[in-house]
């Protein structure tokens, strides 16, 4: 069963529980809160025989099988991140340099 129908059957309980509970209170209908405590117990039934023989949600679907990928594929794959990665880290370096010179042509 998946979140969306089990949200939708406790809102239905609820939804049960609920209305049993203000006929009894507005009409002071006493059989109403246990006829709605039944149709709770009927359905809780119903769920668990599902459950029990599996014939819920919780077969996984069959997942598709992954593709391989050769070593060369992820080489080629990360050539692109490994050279951004080696500009930005030289262009940090090559700021720091500049910033060094200058501080030191700062102090002649």
């Amino acid at each position: 069963m998946s979140d969306s129908e089990q949200t939708l059957l406790c809102t239905y309980l609820s939804a049960v529980l609920l209305v049993g509970l203000a006929v009894n209170a507005l009409f002071g209908w006493a059989w109403a809160d246990p006829i709605a405590a039944l149709i709770i117990a009927v359905v809780a039934v119903k769920e668990g025989r599902e459950a029990w023989r599996g014939d819920a949600c919780c077969a996984l679907p069959a997942a598709p099988p992954f593709p391989l990928v050769s070593r060369a594929d992820v080489v080629h794959a990360a050539l692109p991140v490994v050279a951004a990665l080696e500009r930005y880290r030289f262009g940090i370096w090559n700021m720091r340099k500049e910033i060094v010179s200058l501080a030191m042509t700062d102090r002649v």
